[in-house]
């Protein structure tokens, strides 16, 4: 900083002019920055109120390009005047340091022990994951038979992730995932997957594993083994039995191989790995808010059981009849996996939920056995059915919820339980695999986003639309009558309850927070602040709506809604409430985190320039340092250069036919080629867009010129040397400052001065028009009444403005660059035109009389200005 403060204090005494370029240099980056900064704001909450569907890595990523940006931001501002934001950084460093613990993960735990045996899990849940820890908790605090087995842990995982360098990578195409678009989300999968296929494995978690596997099949003739995913979070008991998350289950969502070798086990477990970043696995964990890094795999390695039969038992059946509640079996011979796979039809056994369960009812079915008609044979005897009725009853005890036990019996009669978990209510075995049968889980990817679609095209074949089109800025529903907002009408006389429709969504708008129902407007961005607030207040927001002032009436009843981008006549009776049935659920760990984090990033509470809290001081969020310093930088360039005209030492004579001396001093791109070299240049050198279409105005033919009167600032000129000073002088003309699409002029004459700073350029949210007005020859009242002239006709033109004493300042912002450059020429004719009215003014009727008769001749039509 004092660095900084001693560059521009040297620059400011020895080199004003070099010290222009470089604030015009900082103020053009700033403005970079500030659309960037806005448009991740906007990213942010789209993921926050259920817009888009991403992954945390993309939060991750936002978070980080955002908080770079805001202190890029900062740094530009106080480029710009190094010793007016001294506590500009320590403010934003204070909103950084809350922030960033927030947004934190758990760090990966990448160290030993690489396995563990299933009795040693139950101490180590993180380690084993959901599937492993139930399946040792059985063994363990159940005491039911279980087959040997052990656990590829989680910290093998996160070993491998970091010894093959993978953890980046992946992140980076995990924040590339949005679920509204499955043919992407197909695509980066697949990369996902081959990285994890191609990785080397850590020696120390080879030869784990390799210890494991020898250990497990010693003595066996031909072992085949089950290699199974247990990642954290895979069936969770916390989850389905009344958590927060409830339902958020992973079942069937990762692979598991059967019969494995132990020469393949290696290759296995890179594939149960890989089967973590499946389609169908990615889309429903970023569904239910986890991050990557929160659910880990493990891996379950358990000897095969030569199963006779196999299959599930319900302690809650969830096909029930009536409701009424019972135990339920559902057995097929061999194994399971055609059972749960829904392609094989099973015996099913129902049973009392009592402590000594009673048969109900049994359905055998008829099978065929080498080419003969069989007949109806249980697959399983009485005692195996009590057997397992005993055991799902126990272990719904145990774990606090009914489960879902898988099961299996060997050719000696043994049974063994291989998995129980918490039983999903809304699912049964055949509905449990159905996402494994989702091609590449397009369903599961695309079903929020085709229901939304669906119903939308339902109601447009029942309900008139009047409007389909733009883009979401806000999502939500609104009924209410249409206003069409004027150009030129003050936002006060918008009256309450209304769905207001306009042509651009200017910050101001944030006045009618609470008074109207909803926005359409045929310009403007998402990425704006007043947007940004409609999205924290839920105020439905469309933007690029082109034509909706044209095609909707005043005082039409309508519904808005904005997530389908459709208008629809009338009261649409059960739109809010189908609206927020298929919103997405909030209850996550994602969400929780942003509950947390949004507060301090998108809340704007910095919304009035000019009150004494507008300083960094008071900026509680890091949009409110965005606000901070745009509204700052443009201040910052409207006192570009003192009333003096330091930093002018090279600036160009302007030659024209009107009685004025006007300096011009190119930054970039402001004058055309043909001007280098040139002490004096005309009208025909300048290029800066801003600057002639003040000039066009200045110049109109409406505005007369007294030749021989020199006008230049005759205040200035009376406090030089007694009246004695010389009129060619720079101290006493007016000046601008240009670039192709930015202007700083002070135009100077009579006993007023005017200063106009623009920027008009193809970024509409960019563009701003700000001018200031002050003084006059004539009594204070006279003065105030050509200020209240100046004023209604700038209102009418769209311009916010304020008074103080004889000081006039206004600003009209984010419009389309034609828009911006009319409002100069005007400001030109008003410059023009305004030099002695006040000296003939009488009063305020005679004022108003004015306005409308200068309105009607210029304001109604500036297209042809």
């Amino acid at each position: 900083m004092l660095g900084q403060l001693f560059r521009h204090w040297t620059y400011q005494l020895f080199a004003p002019g070099a010290l222009l370029r470089e604030r015009y240099d900082s103020f053009r980056r700033l403005l970079e920055d500030d659309k960037r900064c806005l448009e991740l704001i906007t990213a942010l909450e789209e993921i926050r109120y259920g817009q888009v569907q991403a992954d945390w890595a993309k939060l991750e990523s936002l978070l980080r390009a955002l908080t770079w940006s805001v202190g890029s931001l900062a740094r530009h501002l106080v480029a710009m005047n190094p010793g007016q934001y001294m506590d500009l950084e320590p403010s934003l460093r204070d909103l950084l340091a809350r922030l960033e613990p927030l947004a934190r993960l758990p760090t990966l735990y990448a160290g030993p022990p690489y396995v563990l045996p299933l009795e040693q899990v139950v101490g180590a849940r993180d380690q084993a994951g959901g599937k492993a820890w139930h399946l040792g908790r059985v063994l363990v605090d159940v005491g039911l038979p279980v087959p040997p087995g052990f656990v590829v842990t989680t910290s093998a995982f996160f070993a491998f992730l970091e010894h093959n360098d993978l953890a980046p990578r992946l992140d980076e195409l995990l924040s590339r995932v949005r679920l509204d678009e499955p043919e992407r989300l197909d695509a980066l999968c697949a990369e996902m997957q081959d990285m994890v296929l191609g990785g080397a494995l850590p020696p120390a978690v080879e030869q784990a594993l390799s210890e494991a596997v020898a250990g497990l099949t010693a003595g066996v003739a031909a072992p085949r083994l089950a290699v199974r995913s247990s990642a954290v979070g895979e069936d969770a008991s916390e989850i389905a039995c009344g958590g927060d998350d409830s339902g958020v289950s992973f079942a069937g969502q990762y692979e598991s191989e059967l019969g494995v070798v132990p020469a393949d086990v290696r290759q296995a477990w890179l594939r149960v790995l890989a089967s973590k970043y499946a389609p169908r696995a990615v889309a429903y964990r970023v569904r239910y808010g986890l991050a990557d890094r929160e659910a880990p795999m493990a891996v379950l390695v358990l000897a095969m059981v030569q199963a006779k039969s196999s299959g599930v038992v319900y302690s809650l059946d969830p096909v029930a009849e009536g409701r009424r509640e019972r135990i339920g079996i559902y057995a097929v011979p061999g194994l399971g996996e055609r059972l749960v796979g829904g392609s094989s039809v099973p015996d099913m056994f129902y049973l009392s939920r009592t402590d000594n369960p009673v048969l109900l009812k049994s359905v055998a079915q008829r099978r065929v056995q080498e080419g003969v008609p069989g007949r109806s044979t249980a697959v399983l005897d009485l005692p195996s059915i009590k057997t397992l009725a005993d055991w799902a009853m126990v272990l719904e005890r145990i774990f606090g919820c009914p489960q879902d036990v898988e099961w299996c019996q060997d050719d000696e009669g043994e049974m063994y339980v291989i998995q129980s978990r918490p039983l999903q209510a809304a699912s049964a075995f055949g509905e449990r695999a159905q996402p494994q049968a989702d091609e590449g889980g397009r369903a599961q990817a695309a079903d929020f986003a085709e229901s939304a679609e669906e119903f939308a095209e339902g109601l447009a074949k029942s309900h008139a639309v009047l409007f389909r089109g733009g883009l979401m800025a806000a999502g939500g529903v609104a009924l209410g009558r249409v206003h069409l907002l004027r150009d030129d009408e003050p936002l006060r006389s918008v009256p309450g309850g209304t769905v207001l429709v306009c042509g651009t969504l200017s910050p101001d708008l944030v006045s009618l927070l609470g008074r109207v129902k909803a926005v359409v407007a045929e310009r403007g961005s998402r990425a704006s602040h007043f947007a940004s607030v409609a999205r924290e207040f839920g105020l439905p927001v469309l933007v690029g709506a082109v034509g909706a002032r044209t095609m909707l009436r005043p005082g039409q009843a309508v519904t808005v809604d904005a997530e389908s981008r459709m208008i629809y006549e009338g009261s649409v009776e059960g739109l809010r409430e189908a609206a927020q049935s298929r919103a997405p659920r909030r209850s996550s760990p994602m969400a929780r985190r942003l509950e947390a984090i949004m507060p301090l990033v998108s809340p704007l509470t910095l919304t009035d320039p000019q009150s004494p809290r507008f300083t960094p001081r008071f900026c509680s969020s890091l949009h409110d340092i965005v606000r901070f310093c745009h509204e700052k930088g443009v201040a910052e360039m409207f006192s570009l250069v003192d009333r003096g005209g330091r930093g002018l030492a090279r600036a160009k004579r302007l030659r024209t036919g009107v009685p004025m001396d006007f300096y011009v001093l190119d930054l970039h791109g402001g004058t055309r080629a043909k001007a280098s070299g040139k002490a004096e240049i005309g009208p025909s050198d300048l290029a800066s867009r801003p600057m002639l279409a003040l000039w066009q105005g200045l110049t109109h033919q409406d505005v007369v010129w007294a030749k021989g009167l020199k006008h230049l600032d005759w205040e200035a000129f009376d406090q030089v040397s007694a009246g004695v000073g010389v009129l060619g002088s720079k101290e006493l003309a007016s000046y601008a400052v240009l670039s192709d699409d930015y202007l700083h002029a002070m135009v100077r004459f009579g006993y007023h001065f005017a200063v106009v700073d623009a920027l008009c350029c193809e970024r509409e949210d960019a563009n701003y028009v700000a001018f200031r007005f002050k003084g006059g020859g004539a009594d204070f009242e006279h003065r105030l009444l050509r200020l209240a002239f100046i004023a209604e006709v700038l209102q009418r033109a769209g311009f916010v403005s304020t008074s103080r004493s004889d000081l006039l300042d206004a600003r009209y912002s984010r419009q389309d660059e034609q828009k911006c450059l009319q409002r100069l020429t005007l400001l030109g004719i008003i410059l023009g035109q305004t030099r002695l009215m006040d000296m003939a003014m009488t009063g305020q009727t005679q004022v108003e009389a004015m306005v409308e008769e200068f309105w009607k001749r210029y304001g109604t039509d500036m297209n042809a200005l």
